[in-house]
Order: structure tokens, then C-alpha cells, then sequence
């Protein structure tokens, strides 16, 4: 779903993907304590959290939302 996101909003939104058994540091830096967490960033800050699975339709529209 999250390669899906990122090809459909080429241009309009970065969508990015990230392991954190992988990226551990990371993870702990913006708070991720479960999987999945989508968190949205405009301009640099963050404006919204899901954590939990979400259909992509509803991804989508958070994305165009934000």
C-alpha cells in the first residue's frame, strides 16, 4: 500500500517507508512505539499520527487532507 501512496502522489507528497528493526534510532526519535504508524509532515512538522492498519483509500484522503 505505502509503494502504492507513493507512486500516486509523485509531485504532490513524499511518501516514505521505514524499518525499524532497521532504523531503531529513527523510530525512537519520532515516537514510533507500534506498527504500522503512518506520521504526515507539512512543511517540516508533523500534523497528523495513525497508528494502526488503514485502507488505502483512507491513507489517500489523509494525504490530500494534510
Amino acid at each position: 500500500v505505502i509503494e502504492e501512496l507513493a507512486n500516486d502522489f509523485v509531485g504532490k507528497a513524499k511518501v516514505a517507508k521505514l524499518n525499524v528493526d532497521e532504523q531503531g534510532k529513527l523510530a525512537q526519535q519520532y515516537g514510533v512505539m507500534s506498527i504500522p504508524t503512518l506520521v504526515l509532515f507539512k512543511n517540516g512538522k508533523e500534523v497528523q499520527r495513525v497508528v494502526g492498519f488503514r485502507p488505502k483509500a483512507e491513507l489517500a484522503k489523509l494525504i490530500e487532507e494534510a
